[in-house]
């Protein structure tokens, strides 16, 4: 989901709706998901039961590629362990054409 820029579709509609200018924040009860100005996915994050952010996805530099729009730079941070990791992507491909040879699983033959 993360990596994918795609929120959850089962915590819909929101609780709430919150704003400064034009960005927004949707807040369900299991996630909270805001756009920037322009309208695009600026984050995800993953609420627990009490409301607090478990992780946290943050999406900057959206552009037009094959297939879509992706976002270039993927922040993804972890409030209670404190791990962050951020991801520059310099190329991407939206749903592209994979060799189903790709998605075979090697068998093992026990001796």
């Amino acid at each position: 989901m993360a990596l994918l820029a795609a929120p959850l579709a089962t915590d819909w509609p929101p609780r709430e709706i919150l704003g400064r200018g034009a960005e927004r924040e949707l807040r369900g009860d299991v996630q909270s998901v805001r756009f920037g100005a322009g309208g695009e996915l600026s984050a995800i994050a993953a609420l627990d039961a009490r409301g607090k952010v478990r992780w946290l996805a943050e999406y900057d530099e959206w552009r037009d590629v094959p297939g879509g729009r992706y976002p270039f730079l993927l922040v993804l941070s972890f409030p209670e362990t404190e791990l962050r990791a951020e991801l520059a992507l310099s190329q991407v491909e939206l749903n592209p054409t994979l060799d189903p040879s790709l998605f075979r699983v090697a068998r093992r033959t026990t001796p």
